[in-house]
């Protein structure tokens, strides 16, 4: 069976919300959808500077971040596990690729410049990735 370009962007998309689905929470069931960074500053064992960020997936109810993504590894090389994810939260930032970020950046500037070239309104889907991407509310 040959599959035709409208299939492939089809099954990408049906197999991104699958992979959204599974990594939308953690573990133990707890919501991770919305995922953010803390970024900091610390000194490497060479004496440089090295700016390194934690991964969070989502926020509690008091606004507090919920506990890192990444588990393991405290660098002491002792008996703590090396660093690890859930399966579901590393499958989908394996998918989520940076030549994806390329190709969807570059879709949104598409999309931008055939709505200047047509004076027609900007795609709601285009709108939602941007705003899902600039981490703004959904209208």
């Amino acid at each position: 069976m040959t599959s035709t370009p409208a299939d492939e962007l089809c099954t990408a998309a049906e197999q991104l919300r699958t992979l959204a689905r599974a990594a939308s929470t953690d573990g133990k069931g707890n919501p991770t959808a919305f995922w953010s960074i803390e970024r900091s500053v610390v000194e490497g064992p060479d004496g440089r500077q090295r700016d390194i960020s934690r991964l969070y997936g989502g926020f509690t109810d008091s606004g507090a971040p919920w506990p890192s993504l990444l588990r393991g590894g405290d660098g002491s090389g002792g008996r703590a596990p090396s660093p690890h994810m859930y399966t579901p939260h590393a499958a989908y930032i394996a998918a989520m690729h940076p030549a994806v970020g390329t190709a969807l950046a570059a879709w949104l500037e598409q999309t931008v410049r055939a709505v200047e070239d047509d004076q027609t309104a900007i795609p709601v889907e285009a709108l939602a990735v941007a705003r899902a991407i600039n981490q703004q509310e959904q209208p």
